[in-house]
């Protein structure tokens, strides 16, 4: 099973932590901790220390933006043809 269609079968949330956006998009928990830390990724954090959490619809636009890398590189010709 590919992890969208994982994501597919979840039940749809309000907010993710690290840990399960990182298995939906097939990355480490620190790399999307990371992403999120520099603002690639728009996450919420309420308090000093507690949990970082992404909303539903950063998730949407990450996978709505993999998908277009993936179709990108799948379409794309060898230079010099």
């Amino acid at each position: 099973m590919n992890d969208n269609a994982q994501y597919q079968e979840w039940p749809q949330q309000m907010f993710y932590t690290c840990k399960q956006v990182a298995g939906i998009l097939g990355l480490s928990h620190l790399t999307v901790r990371n992403y999120c830390n520099s603002g690639r990724i728009f996450s919420i954090q309420f308090a000093p220390y507690s949990s970082t959490l992404i909303p539903h619809s950063e998730v949407q636009r990450l996978l709505a933006e993999r998908g277009k890398l993936a179709t990108n590189d799948r379409t794309r010709t060898p230079e010099g043809v």
